[in-house]
């Protein structure tokens, strides 16, 4: 019997790691219900399912391109 390994949930800072902005940007987004977010604890967590349909069906450029800690002027 093959037991299948689950998504992982993430943390806001990994997320934000992986798609170069930062963590109130992540924050942003899962407070607007553009990226699904849970509460565990005091923290959030993101599911790994939740953020590759995010990428693959949203224009992650157009959403982060206001980002004001990016570094950009």
């Amino acid at each position: 019997m093959t037991v299948k390994k689950p998504d992982p949930m993430l943390s806001v800072a990994d997320v934000a790691k992986m798609l170069g902005v930062s963590n109130m940007t992540i924050y942003r987004l899962v407070h607007t219900d553009v990226i699904p977010g849970y509460r565990v604890g005091r923290s959030i967590r993101i599911d790994g399912r939740d953020l590759t349909r995010f990428m693959r069906n949203a224009n992650v450029s157009a959403l982060l391109d206001d980002d004001p800690d990016d570094g950009a002027a």
